[in-house]
């Protein structure tokens, strides 16, 4: 018998006495008397060898669909291999002569283009506050001694630009450095922790001291761009000095609008003359700065290091500004802004070379188009009239776009090729997944050929598969809403009398329409459709990408096919529902493994007690011819 057998059915071993004295061959009858059982069994594992047949097939395609998205999809395997981007598809490459100066476009007009002065790059209007906060933070008042009992079960928490340190007020009990003891009051507390704060982070960088009153205690950092906090404090230690965890020099952006300024009538914002509504006391500012964004011409960021806001247009250029009134700008930004100094952007200024002339242009962005030529200029950007001009060297590239192209048609014809044949392979019925039993009594060149031809067929039909080849061969042959192209308008397109949905690369029809319109062609892959059109439809390669993510999942999903089946490493090997039904299959099988011992033990001891009587009417046999032999 086989491991597999063994494993299966559990061992044959004899279970009592052998058939010595009834010469029967009880082994083979406790076998034929179990078959019931044992063929139950093999159902079982018949059923669940079927199973994983279809969990193999399904991971087959889920790895090739994994490996196709990593190879197309995946912007960590380079723009270049990548069919998203825009390089996918270049057939021209430019060096600029300038690190800050990149240009695509017609390559004809690209050769014979150069940039002879930047003036200026265009940006956005910007403005940079005062500081919007006192830079401290305090105590309530204190009045009166401070008990032993709170000093010495208490700490308090500071962090200062990152740092934190914990200060024990135990330490107040046991006197200064120099033996004199302290006060156990506001001053006390107060020289305690400026003492500290100068040990553990240095003198003067930051303080604690009385303010006016002589009862509360301020806190303060040398530094403008420190930032000093409190992170955490014990309950009665807080409860005593109004001191929070969170008080800090800066801003609380968490805080509402009537927390930080006290009772607040009217919260008006107006922005480039647009009124900004439904703003109240309750909100916080950092609410209050996400609906402004959302809902303005500009940007408004706080900067925790300097505690100032930074106001950026969302437009570039001259025509873009900033201008900020109403009560609530008093009391965030400390005024109105932009109303005594004009607060602009500023307009790219330059002077090209472009077919034989030379023209002065002025554009709003930093990233614009003249005559077939796309213009990225960086903010570092400037180049003065008396030096070298910025030229461009044009690379030609359309063999190797045409060569990816090429790779990516064959590469999606391997997929159509192995999910056409596993949906239209019928199963063959003839040949059912061996039984350990069967197993045994075959070759190993037999059972090899038997397996493959049981595997034939497990996924004919299968909705899932079927579904994914039909939108896959769909993406391929539709039109989409980004361009006026079709994949047979560049030499694609179906063989003739070929309905499997693979297809053919017409390299010199490709070649043509790649020189002629290469960014039409990109975005026939991969422009995006406008999201509020439920009909419009997206570039082929996005579309691909929303199946892909559908059936082999991205950032964290799984997909249905990964669902159904899993992978063979990873957390889906066993966590998927086939594996799952698997497991039930084999809970079943070791259920009837238990009913079978118990059969097979039963059966054992009734031969054993047969074979007990026979020797005993045997000795007894012997007794009487003994005896009649003595007369």
């Amino acid at each position: 018998m086989s491991i597999l057998s063994t494993n299966l059915y559990g061992s044959s071993v004899n279970k009592g006495m052998g058939g010595l004295m009834s010469g029967l061959d009880t082994d083979d009858l406790v076998n034929q008397m179990t078959a019931a059982t044992r063929n139950k069994i093999n159902k079982q594992y018949q059923a669940k060898q079927k199973l994983l047949y279809k969990q193999e097939a399904y991971r087959e395609i889920s790895s090739k669909l994994l490996a196709f998205n990593n190879k197309y999809f995946s912007y960590s395997s380079g723009s270049k291999t990548n069919i998203l981007s825009p390089k996918f598809f270049e057939s021209y490459t430019y060096k600029s002569s300038s690190d800050y100066v990149s240009v695509t476009g017609n390559a004809d007009v690209i050769s014979n283009f150069k940039i002879n002065s930047i003036t200026s790059v265009a940006k956005a209007a910007t403005y940079t506050t005062n500081s919007v906060s006192s830079q401290s933070f305090s105590s309530d008042a204190i009045i009166g001694n401070i008990s032993e009992d709170v000093l010495l079960s208490s700490s308090i928490t500071f962090d200062f630009n990152g740092v934190k340190k914990a200060i024990a007020l135990s330490e107040m009990v046991d006197g200064k450095p120099d033996g004199s003891p302290y006060t156990y009051d506001a001053e006390g507390l107060a020289d305690f922790l400026n003492t500290k704060l100068a040990e553990v982070y240095g003198a003067g960088r930051v303080n604690a001291e009385l303010d006016a009153s002589q009862t509360s205690i301020m806190f303060s950092a040398s530094g403008s761009t420190d930032v000093f906090s409190v992170s955490n404090i014990s309950n009665d230690l807080s409860i005593l000095t109004g001191i929070k965890s969170g008080d800090s020099n800066r801003l609380k952006v968490s805080k509402t609008i009537g927390d930080i300024y006290g009772e607040v009538t009217d919260c008006s914002i107006i922005i480039n003359g647009k009124s900004i509504d439904g703003i109240s006391k309750d909100m916080s500012i950092s609410e209050v700065l996400k609906k402004i964004n959302k809902e303005s011409d500009v940007d408004i960021t706080y900067s925790n290091t300097t505690d100032k806001f930074v106001i950026v247009s969302k437009d570039t250029g001259k025509a873009s500004k900033i201008e900020i009134t109403g009560a609530l700008a008093d009391k965030l930004f400390g005024g109105s802004i932009g109303t005594d100094i004009e607060i602009t952007g500023e307009d790219t200024v330059m002077n090209v070379t472009i077919h034989g002339q030379d023209i002065d242009i002025t554009r709003s962005t930093a990233n614009f188009s003249i005559d077939g030529i796309n213009i990225e200029l960086s903010k570092n950007a400037i180049l003065a009239p008396e030096e070298d001009p910025i030229t461009f060297d044009v690379i030609n590239n359309t063999d190797e776009v045409i060569e990816r192209v090429k790779q990516f048609i064959d590469d999606y014809n391997e997929i159509i090729d192995l999910l056409g044949t596993k949906t239209k392979e019928k199963p063959r019925r003839d040949y059912p997944p061996l039984t350990p039993e069967q197993q045994d009594e075959m070759k190993e060149k037999e059972i090899e050929n038997w397996l493959k031809e049981a595997k034939k067929g497990v996924l004919f039909g299968d909705k899932n598969i079927t579904s994914l080849l039909n939108k896959m061969r769909a993406s391929m042959s539709g039109m989409t809403s980004v361009s006026d192209l079709a994949l047979s308008n560049i030499g694609i397109s179906a063989a003739s009398m070929d309905t499997s949905g693979k297809l053919v690369f017409n390299e010199e029809k490709f070649r043509e329409k790649l020189i002629e319109a290469p960014d039409q062609i990109a975005s026939l892959f991969t422009g995006i459709a406008d999201e509020t059109d439920e009909y419009a439809k997206s570039g082929i390669a996005n579309q691909i990408l929303d199946i892909l993510r559908e059936n082999i999942g991205a950032m964290g999903t799984s997909g249905k096919l990964i669902e159904e089946a899993g992978l063979d490493t990873g957390r889906s090997s066993d966590q998927n529902n086939i594996s799952l039904k698997i497991k039930d299959y084999d809970e079943k099988m070791k259920e009837l493994k238990k009913s079978l011992e118990r059969e097979r033990q039963r059966y054992w001891n009734q031969f054993s007690a047969l074979e007990q009587s026979l020797n005993k009417l045997n000795a007894q046999s012997s007794w009487l011819m003994d005896m009649m032999g003595g007369y």
